[in-house]
């Protein structure tokens, strides 16, 4: 297995567009969601769980599509869990520790480029997890 931060398949960056989920589970949902919804030009990247976020960001951002300024946005999805504003935080710190453009709040996306978005599933004030929304309690609109 990989070590946090290092690059494999999953996280090499491919397309322009970037769909940063937990794991396999949730980008085998998005997949299929962004298929379902005709969307082929994102790129679902696993990294290993929330707490490689960080080093998983940090070489993100020294890929050269990066450098080259070829990404032109990026969607962070993590799950509430048991505390959804510790989430954001957590996931806020990240983007800002990666010298990335950090929106002030989920559901949004910054202007600046990368345009950069944070989402919390189910949702930025409620506990749970992506399970949520497949159970048909919650929406999800995380794409421009």
């Amino acid at each position: 297995m990989a070590s946090a931060g290092s690059l494999t398949k999953n996280n090499i960056i491919q397309k322009s567009k970037l769909l940063i989920v937990e794991g396999n589970h949730e980008r085998d949902f998005f997949s299929a969601w962004l298929k379902w919804i005709g969307l082929d030009d994102i790129q679902v990247m696993p990294i290993g769980g929330k707490t490689k976020l960080p080093a998983s960001l940090s070489a993100l951002v020294k890929q050269r599509m990066f450098l080259d300024g070829e990404v032109v946005s990026m969607v962070i999805v993590r799950d509430a869990d048991d505390n959804p504003a510790a989430a954001f935080q957590a996931v806020k710190d990240a983007v800002q520790s990666a010298s990335l453009p950090t929106p002030s709040q989920a559901m949004l996306l910054t202007t600046t480029s990368p345009k950069t978005g944070l989402v919390i599933v189910p949702a930025a004030d409620r506990r749970g997890a992506l399970e949520e929304l497949r159970k048909g309690h919650g929406t999800l609109t995380i794409l421009p």
